[in-house]
């Protein structure tokens, strides 16, 4: 057929029949070589099957995935390609022979696979980023709800702290204000309590003795010596009104005695770790002794004025007796001397007794003479005496007839002992005001140490509120990772578009190199060349595909493994807030680990980016590589000018291309661009 006629391809075309068998130049061994194709393709009018659905379709705003049905897929092995040498001759010997128009359309359809795999691998690339993207959006959000339950418990432990610091410093102050009162109840008790030493002594089934009172001449004997008496008395003579009745222990008598104890004038109280308040019991003890003196003195006096009315009554009877002449000069010197002797004596005792008089009286002690005021000062120290024995606990060995020295001795090592209590009681005391400013130290120091969380909780605040505002900058990179990936789409349909151009440009060359034939092997072996090229491209595909599902299985792992990590860190964060609820100070390493694990997650965040990257990076390389195709295509372009004339092929001879007629008519188009292909054919 002529190459120069515009008819129709149907109309050009030769009838198909077989004149014979046909020779060869060549032994074939090989089969003929041809595309694989379906097996249950069915036939269409212009419409080229979609393949699989995606969001790269320019009319379809689908991005759901299907893989490719197995029946779809070839079965069998591809056949195996002939030599060029036989297949040139092949393609001259049967040049003139009409080729269908199925053949035509392989290319496309192969073309069209080669597209839908790539843009299924750019589909699963787009799926793999999303899910990365919703997982690191997700994890953000994770991230985002345990900072918030941390600031929540931060914010619950420390009013926790605030009550239970308060209520302990309540409590303290309960209790030193429950101290102080104790101490001031108990130096209350001790001045306050009265005693009735008659009733708690005193027999209650004694009768009483009316001579009680009275004293014999023996007691009045016994008082002159300063004696006391030892007869067994079943009662004790009542204390003086200058005893500190309000010192004394309680006893079983003390009730009854109260009542008449009610007027008497007590000693204002005072505190004891300011002033004592207190008789001196020396001073009371010589007052009485110069009383008792006084009244031995006046007793001496009139013992010796009754002598002297007994000596003027013996020498009035020796005057008055009628026979007192006869006695001799001698006898009456005799007497006379003792007498003189006697007032001698007696004058000099006089003298004693009034300087003893005066000396009692300078003691102090009440009393009209010194006899009274020897009996006051025993007295004052027999009731010493009986207070000791009650106011100090357990036996004491000094009995009642002992001297009023002793008695002095005993009752001022009483008193040394007391005020040794006292000055323990006073460092007691000094103790206690120790301890109560060593606490409210403490509660100084405990102020302190919450004003200071406070602080660091405010800083920890500040903290995630930094850490709230990188969070947000991630987003704003994930957006703008979002719009690199929507650039990364368009840039990916140009390189469709580049690709379909590609196609054209090799069917251009096709076309040109049914003109040639000495270049035809060369340009076949070329194609060649480009088609093994394609399929390792293909290959290269594939094995990034499957490269990607193992990332993304082992993305799984690390994601899982990830959980698992949280799960372990929000263990260890239950028992961190049990501790700090026991223990305040511990919140400062509880936020520092909460900051190590966003830190941590961030780090596998930007892991996980990087390997986004380097997928990306893998589109890039198979981009390069179709450009690479792409130079090679415009070099075999730039070839092709400088060849001889065009021979006639057997596959993609131009004899076998439609032209266009006069007439045209309506083409439907599916959406992928074959249209243009056509339209560039022709």
């Amino acid at each position: 057929m002529d190459e120069h006629d515009d008819r129709p391809i149907a109309v050009r075309r030769e009838r198909r029949k077989s004149c014979g068998v046909r020779v060869k130049s060549e032994p074939d061994t090989l089969p003929e070589m041809r595309t694989p194709k379906r097996s249950n393709c069915k036939r269409k009018a212009r419409f080229s099957e979609p393949g699989l659905s995606s969001g790269l379709t320019p009319m379809l705003r689908r991005t759901a995935l299907m893989n490719t049905p197995s029946s779809h897929r070839r079965s069998s092995a591809p056949v195996p390609r002939q030599h060029s040498a036989t297949r040139s001759a092949n393609t001259t010997i049967n040049s003139d022979e009409p080729q269908p128009l199925r053949q035509i359309l392989e290319g496309r359809v192969e073309r069209r696979r080669r597209r839908s795999a790539l843009r299924t691998a750019i589909d699963k690339l787009d799926t793999k980023y999303q899910r990365t993207a919703s997982s690191a959006k997700a994890k953000i959000d994770n991230l985002q709800e345990q900072l918030r339950a941390r600031d929540q418990e931060i914010h619950e432990l420390q009013n926790a702290t605030i009550i239970v610091d308060t209520s302990r410093v309540w409590d303290l102050e309960r209790q030193v204000d429950d101290l102080e009162r104790e101490l001031k109840q108990a130096q209350d008790q001790e001045r306050t309590v009265v005693l009735d030493w008659t009733m708690a002594a005193r027999d209650p089934f004694e009768e009483p003795d009316e001579d009680e009172d009275m004293f014999g001449n023996e007691t009045v004997a016994q008082l002159a010596c300063s004696t006391p008496s030892r007869r067994a008395r079943a009662s004790f003579p009542t204390p003086p009104a200058t005893s500190p009745m309000a010192f004394a222990p309680d006893t079983p008598a003390s009730v009854s005695r109260f009542r008449h104890a009610q007027t008497v004038q007590r000693t204002p109280p005072s505190h004891v770790g300011v002033q004592a308040s207190m008789p001196d019991p020396e001073l009371t003890a010589r007052m009485e002794e110069v009383d008792s003196l006084k009244r031995e003195v006046g007793k001496l006096t009139g013992t010796l004025d009754s002598y002297r009315l007994v000596v003027g009554k013996l020498n009035r009877r020796l005057l008055e007796d009628p026979s007192g002449e006869d006695v001799s000069v001698s006898s009456l010197d005799t007497i006379e001397a003792q007498v003189n002797s006697i007032l001698q004596t007696l004058s000099d005792r006089t003298a004693a007794l009034t300087e003893l008089e005066s000396n009692i009286a300078t003691l102090g002690f009440p009393g009209q003479n010194a006899s009274e005021m020897l009996t006051t000062l025993s007295a004052a120290f027999r009731s010493a005496r009986l207070e000791l024995e009650y106011l100090t606990p357990g036996e004491i060995t000094l009995p009642l007839s002992s001297h009023g020295a002793e008695v002095l001795d005993l009752i001022l090592d009483q008193l040394r002992a007391l005020a040794h209590k006292v000055k323990e009681s006073d460092e007691t005391v000094d103790e206690y005001h120790a301890i109560e400013l060593s606490l409210r130290q403490q509660l100084d120091a405990r102020v302190t140490a919450m004003d200071g969380l406070r602080n660091e909780i405010a800083e920890a605040k500040e903290v995630a509120a930094a850490k709230d505002a990188e969070i947000a900058t991630k987003d704003n990179q994930i957006r703008d990772l979002d719009i690199g990936n929507d650039r990364l789409r368009g840039a990916v349909d140009k390189y469709i578009r580049d690709i379909s151009e590609l196609e054209r440009l090799i069917e251009r060359m096709e076309s040109d190199a049914n003109d040639a034939n000495s270049t035809q092997l060369e340009r076949q072996e070329m194609v060649k060349s480009l088609e093994i090229q394609l399929k390792e491209t293909t290959q290269r595909a594939t094995e990034l595909q499957d490269e990607l599902e193992v990332s993304q299985a082992s993305h799984q792992k690390h994601l899982s493994a990830v959980n698992r990590r949280s799960g372990q860190a929000l263990a260890l964060r239950d028992a961190r807030v049990a501790e700090l609820r026991t223990e305040i100070d511990s919140v400062n390493a509880s936020l520092r680990q909460a900051h190590e694990r966003i830190k941590d997650l961030r780090v596998e965040r930007d892991t996980a980016e990087a390997e986004n990257d380097s997928l990306r990076g893998v589109v890039e390389n198979m981009k390069a590589e179709l450009q690479r195709v792409m130079r090679m295509s415009e070099d075999l372009t730039s070839e092709r000018g400088d060849d001889g004339p065009d021979i006639p092929g057997k596959m993609m001879s131009g004899k076998l291309a439609r032209r266009s007629s006069g007439r045209k008519r309506r083409r439907y188009d599916s959406g992928l661009g074959f249209l243009d292909e056509d339209e560039v054919d022709v």
